[in-house]
């Protein structure tokens, strides 16, 4: 004789919870005694039903498993409206206050003082009449083209992977991530996976514009200063092209950063979270600066470089 679970599941072939509460409804009256099924109808959710009368669990119920499994599907959802948004609220939230204090207070911040120390470099370059320090500047743009180069390979390469897994249909049938707590429905897992790619296609853009503004660098910064009617403009628009493209490789890099609570949001809106608050906590620490805010050795408290620009000004352009 098969069992309840088993004559529930046969006879449950319609996916409807009203149909299919009344067809096991329907067969405890023969297999139950009337406390049994009292206790049946009194239950919140069918899972639960089942396994207060007989034992098993929901996972081995068939049609009544599939029930209790999209009923915690609805309850992580709302936890999703909640949760996501208010992680990233955080990360945004932290970004336009750093933003902001790179253009008040550039000097307490890592952004800043690399801005700052560029121009410095740059102006070294082309002030030197002889020429050799030509090769250390080509070596050195060389060097950070190889940095792009590498993170623009690996974020076209991972993006490539997961639009393969979309396409062959592997994020919408996956059934470990489904499983999982927090996993969600089969769309949203797709919208999941669709968020991680749109983070590493915007990783790999950022770095190729940074090739690119690398590349003008290279030519620009070997040009003598003797040779330009304007000095003073000519190591300005040089020292602009150089940071832009140092903040298109920072940005390319927070966007590797960001992709880490968007892939653990696969696992659920609780992970993200925890790893959103946890990011910008560890950001905080690399991204402020607040030794080169204090007075120089000679007093002065406004830091200018050599033609006299503070570190507001030559911030500015972030």
């Amino acid at each position: 004789m098969a069992s309840p679970c088993e004559a529930i599941d046969q006879s449950a072939t319609s996916f409807t919870p009203e149909l299919v509460l009344h067809r096991d409804a329907s067969l405890l009256r023969g297999l139950a005694t009337p406390q049994h099924i009292r206790r049946f109808l009194e239950s919140q959710s069918r899972g639960e039903r089942l396994c207060q009368i007989f034992p098993c669990s929901p996972q081995n119920l068939g049609v009544s498993g599939r029930v209790y499994t999209t009923m915690q599907r609805g309850s992580s959802s709302q936890l999703d409206y909640v949760l996501v948004p208010l992680g990233l609220a955080v990360m945004v939230g932290y970004h336009v206050w750093l933003l902001l204090r790179i253009r008040s207070r550039p000097e307490t911040t890592v952004i800043g003082i690399n801005a700052v120390n560029r121009r410095i470099w740059v102006r070294h370059i082309m002030e030197d009449p002889s020429g050799k320090h030509a090769v250390l500047a080509v070596q050195t743009l060389r060097n950070t083209i190889m940095a792009s180069t590498v993170l623009a390979s690996v974020a076209i390469t991972l993006s490539s992977l997961v639009a393969a897994l979309m396409a062959s249909g592997a994020a919408a049938h996956g059934g470990l991530l489904l499983s999982a707590p927090g996993g969600g429905s089969e769309a949203a897992l797709a919208a999941k996976f669709l968020a991680v790619l749109v983070c590493f296609l915007v990783a790999f853009l950022l770095n190729v514009q940074s090739i690119r503004y690398y590349s003008h660098t290279g030519l620009l910064v070997n040009v003598p200063l003797a040779a330009h009617r304007r000095p003073a403009r000519a190591v300005g628009y040089v020292t602009a092209a150089l940071n832009r493209g140092f903040y298109f490789w920072s940005l390319g890099v927070r966007a590797y950063y960001f992709s880490c609570p968007v892939f653990l949001w696969l696992f659920g809106p609780v992970p993200m979270c925890a790893s959103c608050v946890a990011m910008v906590a560890a950001l905080y620490f690399l991204d402020v600066n607040k030794e080169w805010e204090d007075k120089d050795d000679d007093g002065s408290e406004d830091e200018a470089d050599g033609d006299g620009r503070s570190t507001a000004t030559v911030c500015g352009g972030v």
